[in-house]
């Protein structure tokens, strides 16, 4: 049977996966504000987030509702977009 410490540590673990994936996520949104930087393109793109949503909606997870994942992916896709913004903003005053 697991402990409390060793669940807290498997925990850890994956709260440490996490902050590498949400870090390389916010790297490829910098990357496509660079593009789109390229391009004077907008930044925030209305069907690109519904797609992301209503690919989210498809995930059967067992203990996260639906609800909780469509809360915490609008802090993330927020999130992103200011790494995108600030992608753009680089890619502009370099040109």
């Amino acid at each position: 049977m697991d402990t409390i410490e060793k669940l807290r540590k498997k925990i850890d673990i994956i709260d440490h996966k996490l902050i590498e994936l949400l870090d390389s996520r916010m790297k490829y949104a910098y990357k496509i504000g660079e593009c789109k930087g390229k391009n004077d393109s907008p930044i925030h793109v209305n069907d690109r987030e519904k797609e992301i949503f209503d690919s989210l909606k498809k995930i059967d997870a067992n203990h996260i509702t639906e609800n909780e994942l469509l809360h915490l992916f609008k802090e993330i896709i927020k999130l992103g977009r200011k790494h995108g913004e600030q992608g753009k903003t680089d890619q502009n005053k370099s040109n």
